[in-house]
């Protein structure tokens, strides 16, 4: 079973994160306004991945000689194919790829015009 989790954000500031075990809510003891949920997925360093998180990959080379391009997107999710999807590709977010985290949209609100 996935685990449910989710990261807490006070302010544009991410304040913990709670997990949900079976039988009920978890008391918190942060003062929150979001609540941002982990897509069950992790990056190629093991950091689990999610919603609101930044993350770059490597494009897709159409030829070996191709230098390697990297591209970010913000993690988000999509009502209409209930999927996790990146913002900005369309694509959905799947276990196959080199994601890697390299933010957030709080702490690092810069990456958010670059992705």
């Amino acid at each position: 079973m996935r685990e449910i989790k989710f990261r807490l954000v006070h302010s544009n500031v991410i304040m913990g994160e709670v997990e949900l075990k079976p039988g009920g809510i978890i008391d918190v003891a942060y003062i929150w306004d979001m609540a941002y949920q982990y897509t069950g997925l992790k990056d190629k360093n093991g950091k689990e991945i999610y919603e609101s998180d930044i993350v770059r990959y490597p494009l897709d080379k159409l030829y070996l000689d191709e230098p390697t391009i990297l591209h970010y997107y913000e993690v988000k999710w999509e009502q209409e194919t209930c999927s996790w999807i990146l913002s900005g590709y369309g694509g959905r977010l799947v276990t196959h790829r080199d994601y890697e985290i390299i933010g957030n949209i709080y702490e690092n609100p810069e990456l958010v015009n670059e992705s």
